[in-house]
């Protein structure tokens, strides 16, 4: 499996512990976190909107990757009590803690795309996903279902990969695994607003929300 990120490719051979650095100071478009009219002004329940990912991901198939992401993700529950997903697969198995915002009814996760090549688990609001939804509507390639600015992310990664978080304002982290070559790419918002932090252990990652979460894993 290929691990990619918007930082740079995970080319680790020890076990280590990683949090992502900050990229571009947020300066794409010219904009900056005071003149950035799509951010909404900040209120006391937006303040303290919480939700965990967390994931393993191998070179190799492994049996005990569900059981082990599913004890990272218990760690998250106080993150997002009111709903919970994992997606397991040979190589991969990713999970979310979710406290609803938006769309309760649908907004489940992890949440595929049309042919259920992509999976993704997302934490975070991104502000301008109406926009990119129009956006992305318009080409006549994508069948949303629900209202989530995940499944926008979703569908912005099938068309744009890589490049997907340079187009997002707001905060977030989140993992998408494309079933097709087996590759699981992790972004994270510029600031920092959104925690990733990831540890590499012989030929398997794992990431989480939380250091707390990663420690549930062992090798």
């Amino acid at each position: 499996m290929l691990f990619r990120s918007n930082e740079r490719a995970f080319e680790h051979a020890s076990t280590r512990w990683y949090g992502f650095t900050e990229l571009d100071r947020y300066q794409l478009f010219g904009r900056s976190p005071a003149n950035d009219t799509t951010r909404p002004k900040a209120t006391a329940a937006s303040d303290n909107i919480m939700c965990g990912i967390c994931g393993i991901g191998s070179t190799a198939p492994r049996y005990s990757l569900a059981g082990a992401v599913a004890k990272m993700n218990a760690a998250l529950f106080h993150r997002g009590p009111d709903d919970g997903g994992q997606f397991d697969g040979d190589t991969c198995s990713i999970a979310m803690r979710r406290l609803s915002i938006i769309d309760l009814a649908t907004g489940h996760q992890p949440i595929d795309n049309e042919d259920s090549s992509l999976t993704i688990v997302f934490n975070g609001e991104i502000y301008n996903f109406g926009a990119l939804r129009k956006q992305l509507e318009k080409t006549g390639r994508h069948d949303f279902r629900t209202q989530t600015d995940t499944e926008v992310i979703l569908h912005l990664y099938e068309d744009r990969g890589s490049e997907t978080p340079k187009l997002l304002h707001g905060m977030f982290a989140f993992c998408v695994y494309d079933r097709r070559d087996k590759t699981m790419f992790l972004a994270r918002d510029r600031f920092g607003e959104k925690p990733l932090y990831y540890s590499i252990q012989g030929e398997a990652l794992a990431f989480s929300s939380e250091i707390d979460s990663l420690l549930c894993w062992t090798e």
